[in-house]
């Protein structure tokens, strides 16, 4: 990975694709170059305190498939720990399965950084690119679609679970017969197969 030097690569201002800030390539970054660092508070075991998790914190697995969660300053604004303000490029406004499908579909596509757990370093969350970011561009993350629906209000852990599951299958999908088929048949293909599972969960 290249080197690590936040200030040369990145800047803090208001993003295009929400009411707040973003962050932002300074200069041409390359893929595989450790950007900033998540801006953590705390770190503990989700197993033992799962409350008050808010917008700004992440959960990650270690080495040991243990669940840790990272507390995120909103109120940050150092260079070097702003992988937090770092926004989606998408959402999901409507609790539907086509609206999930949409959100994979595009929040994947646009996402150019991904959170990394740096366990041999340091043990820190850093923001990494996972393509060649140009000047200008915003960097962002994808949130994954439970921390929509939360935002939402599905609070149905089994719901969530299901859809977890079953969504990969989606992206399987789109990998074996995009572009021999459309994106609306492939999504239709998807439908048919989700409905046979009898999750209660609304299809439009």
């Amino acid at each position: 990975m290249s080197e690590y030097n936040p200030s040369k690569m990145i800047e803090i201002r208001p993003s295009l694709v929400c009411d707040g800030i973003g962050v932002f390539a300074k200069t041409d970054i390359p893929s595989k170059t450790i950007i900033t660092k998540y801006g953590c508070v705390e770190i503990f075991d989700e197993k033992e305190d799962n409350q008050g998790i808010n917008d700004y914190d992440i959960i990650l697995k270690d080495r040991n498939n243990q669940q840790l969660l990272f507390r995120g300053d909103k109120e940050a604004r150092d260079i070097d720990r702003c992988g937090q303000l770092i926004n989606d490029s998408c959402n999901i406004k409507t609790p539907t399965l086509r609206a999930v499908l949409n959100y994979e579909k595009q929040s994947g596509n646009k996402a150019n950084v991904e959170y990394v757990l740096l366990e041999e370093y340091d043990s820190r969350v850093y923001i990494v690119s996972n393509r060649l970011i140009k000047e200008g561009e915003e960097l962002y993350c994808k949130y994954s679609f439970p921390y929509w629906l939360n935002k939402l209000g599905v609070k149905n852990d089994t719901i969530v679970k299901l859809l977890t599951q079953s969504v990969p299958m989606y992206v399987d999908l789109i990998n074996r017969f995009s572009p021999k088929l459309s994106d609306r048949k492939i999504e239709n293909l998807f439908i048919r197969k989700f409905q046979k599972l009898n999750i209660d969960f609304p299809i439009e």
